[in-house]
């Protein structure tokens, strides 16, 4: 009789198992899943993405303040040094020629000695920048050239050449794509050498990379 009772007892247990198999499905939530009997955040793959920069064509928005200038309040945005080098330093600004104009009469061994220059432009990175400088010279005081550079308040220059003047006005361009967003110093050094110089606009235009330079 004992004997009947055990096996009894393991068929019962075997059925009890069986049936926990076969009918134990754990039904999870929304966003979990069933693990080994186990209820489990499911994991979201999706990776979050920062906005992407709107990087419109835009020029107005962008001239460096006092750029193109039309009344002399215009360009008291820019810092003006080098008093000492030019000819009366006090009358940069004549509005016959409608620029900002200096005439070097002694030169520096540190060209920036004599500059002028806007720190007051945002750059934003994941845009493209066009740097133009209109320039030229007079007669009879020639001078063969002039130092056009842009920069980051960090000191990560994006470029400073030494570029020739011209009794024409000459544009001189220059892209950078900044990998920082960040403010920048532009402008001019011109106690390189002696004679005018005359600077007629400097503008910055924004656009979306690669697209500088296309209709």
């Amino acid at each position: 009789m004992k004997r009947v009772i055990s096996m009894f007892m393991v068929i019962l247990t075997m059925a009890i198992l069986t049936a926990c198999d076969d009918t134990t499905t754990l039904e999870c939530g929304e966003g979990t899943t069933n693990e080994n009997g186990v209820c489990v955040a499911i994991e979201d793959d999706t990776e979050e993405t920062e906005d992407a920069v709107v990087c419109t064509n835009e020029t107005g928005l962008h001239t460096v303040p006092g750029g193109s200038p039309s009344t002399i309040s215009e360009w008291l945005n820019w810092n003006f040094i080098g008093g000492h080098l030019v000819t009366d330093p006090d009358n940069a600004w004549i509005i016959d020629y409608g620029a900002a104009i200096f005439n070097v009469k002694t030169t520096s061994s540190r060209p920036w000695e004599g500059s002028f220059t806007q720190s007051g432009m945002f750059l934003e990175a994941g845009c493209e920048y066009t740097f133009e400088f209109t320039l030229r010279t007079e007669s009879p005081n020639i001078k063969p050239n002039v130092i056009v550079f842009g920069e980051n308040t960090s000191g990560t220059s994006f470029f400073e050449e030494t570029v020739d003047l011209d009794i024409n006005s000459t544009t001189y361009s220059f892209t950078v794509e900044p990998t920082t967003s960040d403010y920048v110093s532009t402008g001019v050094y011109f106690a390189n050498s002696r004679g005018v110089v005359i600077i007629e606009n400097v503008q910055i235009e924004r656009n979306p990379i690669g697209t500088t330079g296309t209709e």
